[in-house]
């Protein structure tokens, strides 16, 4: 079968050649190289600017952390998750949010998130375990109120003994990398450890 009608000698409609034409004009456009780096800038231009979006919300949801609203600034974080699941930063803001809210099980899964995200996450991995030395001091204060003096000594040797083990963590390590402006290489507010005065 002959598609073009040309062995029988007869001509194509305008309607078919129409379209003809249309379709012959569409594949190229479509398959142009030109065309097809086009469409291709055109994505990365949006992907861009959804960066652009989701990096204002985070810049915005930290300056609220650092005024210490943290139920305006887990607004922020939330939103990013619900765009982007995998957004490792923004777990760990939750995480740090809901623990300064006192929220320890939120603060915990988001934590976890976040690691499991992004194992190498050093800010998770602290503020994952000031989670835990928040739960330990809720613990102390439930053994005082309920006058379980020797659990509450116990207690406190064991904090004392991860002090000193963190002290020494600590020593080993080189001296954290700064920027020319003097500012370390985090974007996450940081605590600062305040070591025990000697006796």
């Amino acid at each position: 079968m002959n598609l073009f009608n040309i062995s029988s000698k007869k001509l194509l409609s305008p309607r078919a050649l129409f379209i003809g034409s249309t379709l012959s004009f569409a594949a190229v456009l479509c398959f142009h190289p030109l065309t097809l780096t086009a469409a291709m800038d055109d994505y990365a231009d949006e992907a861009s600017n959804e960066e652009e979006v989701a990096d204002t919300v985070y810049s915005d949801s930290i300056q609220l952390v650092q005024s210490e609203q943290y139920g305006k600034a887990l607004e922020g974080f939330r939103q990013l998750v619900s765009e982007n699941p995998r957004d490792a930063r923004a777990w760990n803001m939750i995480g740090y949010c809901s623990r300064k809210q006192g929220d320890l099980d939120t603060a915990f899964a988001a934590y976890e998130k976040a690691l499991e995200i992004q194992p190498n996450f050093p800010a998770a991995r602290e503020y994952l375990a000031e989670a835990h030395l928040q739960a330990m001091l809720e613990q102390a204060s439930w053994l005082r109120d309920n006058n379980a003096t020797d659990e509450l000594a116990d207690l406190e040797i064991a904090f004392e003994a991860v002090a000193a083990k963190v002290r020494e963590l600590q020593a080993q390590m080189a001296p954290p990398v700064r920027n020319p402006y003097g500012q370390s290489n985090r974007s996450e507010p940081t605590i600062r450890v305040i070591k025990p005065a000697t006796q």
